[in-house]
């Protein structure tokens, strides 16, 4: 026999909302919520970087918004041998071809992009510092400023890098409203973007990608050579139709065992990759985990 005893003295509640993500504002928000970790297997010619391609458009055409309404400017950045082979990235207005492209994989190049990422970020934040400051400035009387002074000197500190100026009239950031961050890894198996390394640039950010507001959306052929810190931190699996399904099944299923069994994922994969160019969606950055078929519709185990 079990006797239960309330207690007295843990009855306050903590504050555990989650934080203000900038998300999709598109009707039904059918989306994978970001921050999210994409892994996308499949072999050439499979459909995974159409499908990518038609995700990112998605967000595009919708607008990233966060709780009070601002909307966040997109950054995709691609790092793949084979861009040149895929007109498909054209098509995405975000994409800056001239600076964020590249076709050659390093740490170093990975470092030097979420240092671009972070360096953007205090930008923003240093030019909203300021615009705070002139308006607190602005709106004292001038019999008061002795004591804003005394209160918080902080506020004349910052307006003197500039001189007082109008906030229009200072070095403007690059982003005025934090970017939401796509970083595409495609087709860089057999470059050492995967090593294991504890120091890996990769393996550190894909851990924290939500910290540096990044998206990473990782494109490769086969699950061999995919290091397991990034199949146990992807939020979102893209699985492309295979010759051989046992092999993926095999080396995924072990990632979404939580959530159903090794025959229901059998049975969402042969309905998601029936027809050539099908693959099956697992999105797991909702509360409820969703199964989708391509971009086209959803699929419910009865």
């Amino acid at each position: 026999m079990i006797t239960e005893i309330p207690l007295t003295e843990f009855k306050h509640k903590l504050n555990n909302s989650s934080l203000d993500y900038p998300q999709c504002n598109c009707q039904g928000q059918e989306c994978p919520k970001t921050f999210f970790n994409i892994l996308s297997i499949g072999s050439r010619q499979s459909g995974k970087t159409y499908t990518l391609a038609k995700l990112l458009k998605h967000y595009e055409m919708n607008k990233l918004k966060d709780k009070e309404d601002n909307i966040h400017p997109m950054r995709v950045i691609v790092i793949s041998p084979t861009f040149d082979a895929n007109p498909i990235y054209k098509s995405l207005k975000t994409l800056d071809e001239e600076n964020d492209v590249y076709t050659d994989y390093s740490d170093e190049l990975l470092n030097n992009i979420l240092t671009d990422i972070k360096n953007k970020k205090e930008e923003t934040d240093n030019f909203k510092k300021y615009e705070l400051a002139y308006k607190i400035l602005d709106k004292t009387p001038e019999k008061d400023l002795p004591q804003l002074y005394e209160r918080s000197p902080e506020v004349f500190k910052i307006l003197e890098e500039y001189n007082y100026e109008l906030p229009s009239k200072i070095p403007q950031p690059t982003y005025y409203e934090y970017p939401c961050n796509f970083i595409v890894l495609d087709d860089l198996l057999g470059t050492g973007g995967f090593n294991s390394k504890k120091n890996s640039v990769l393996m550190n950010a894909f851990i924290k990608n939500r910290h540096l507001g990044v998206n990473f959306c990782i494109l490769v052929q086969s699950c061999k050579g995919v290091p397991k810190t990034i199949r146990l931190n992807s939020s979102v699996f893209h699985l492309c139709r295979f010759a051989n399904k046992r092999v993926i099944l095999e080396d995924i299923y072990p990632e979404v065992s939580n959530i159903l069994t090794e025959e229901q994922f059998e049975e969402l994969y042969n309905e998601g990759t029936k027809e050539k160019y099908g693959s099956i969606i697992v999105d797991c950055t909702h509360k409820e985990k969703r199964f989708l078929k391509s971009l086209d519709s959803e699929l419910f185990i009865s």
